[in-house]
């Protein structure tokens, strides 16, 4: 949650009059105090008003957005409606705009950390003995996902918001493949949906024979399931 304006504002009790006083320009007290600059803005125009600072009681639980902090957001959104606004991509405006993150998010992002910091240590050998393998769906038109688009009331038939579509989705395309330091595996292309028995058919028809003949090796260590999605795939 953001900083509330009725705390910081205690800051400004200086009175907020006082620093203009000494020349410092409404920039110059934002820096000094560490509040944002349309917040001591709308502080000197309301004690140019009124002669007080402090704002009255408010009532209910304060808004996790200030103004500037909704501004920002809907300015991300308006440059690309169709981008994938994602909890993370959120959060990442969040962290930007210098917002408190929640202890959720940290917790994930140092799980990471820990885990690349486990394998930074690697050799390059080590690193050449890795095969990566993912399976990825190409759909030659349309999308796999129904289209989600941000805008305002009365917004939705705009032609910013609508996206040509093919009747019955289109046509796609299950692959397999893997690569690793010394080139690339085998492009294997899978009829059923990658459940459990089609990936093992993949695995012991292609993958295995391929390894055996190209390594001249009779044995393999086992290999972590559920792995995370591999973004390098998609180029294979």
């Amino acid at each position: 949650m953001s900083k509330t304006f009725k705390i910081n504002i205690k800051k400004l009790q200086d009175p907020t009059g006082s620093k203009q006083d000494l020349g410092f320009n409404q920039y110059g007290i934002s820096t000094m105090i560490g509040i944002k600059h349309p917040k001591v803005q709308s502080v000197l125009s309301r004690v140019n008003q009124t002669d007080i600072t402090l704002t009255g009681k408010s009532t209910g639980r304060p808004s996790a957005f200030d103004d500037y902090t909704q501004r920002h957001l809907e300015r991300t959104i308006r440059r690309d409606p169709f981008q994938q606004q994602t909890l993370e991509v959120i959060m990442l405006q969040f962290k930007m705009m210098k917002e408190n993150v929640s202890r959720w998010k940290t917790r994930k992002w140092v799980n990471k950390l820990e885990r690349a910091h486990l394998h930074k240590n690697w050799s390059s050998e080590q690193l050449r003995q890795v095969i990566w393998s993912d399976e990825s769906r190409f759909h030659v038109s349309g999308n796999s996902r129904t289209p989600l688009v941000l805008g305002k009331e009365g917004e939705r038939y705009e032609s910013c918001h609508t996206l040509r579509s093919v009747k019955f989705g289109g046509s796609s395309l299950m692959v397999w493949s893997c690569f690793w330091a010394g080139g690339l595996g085998r492009l294997v292309f899978i009829d059923d949906n990658t459940n459990q028995e089609p990936y093992i058919n993949v695995l012991s028809q292609y993958y295995i024979p391929w390894w055996k003949r190209s390594h001249l090796m009779d044995v393999m260590e086992k290999w972590p399931a559920q792995s995370p999605d591999l973004n390098p795939i998609e180029h294979v």
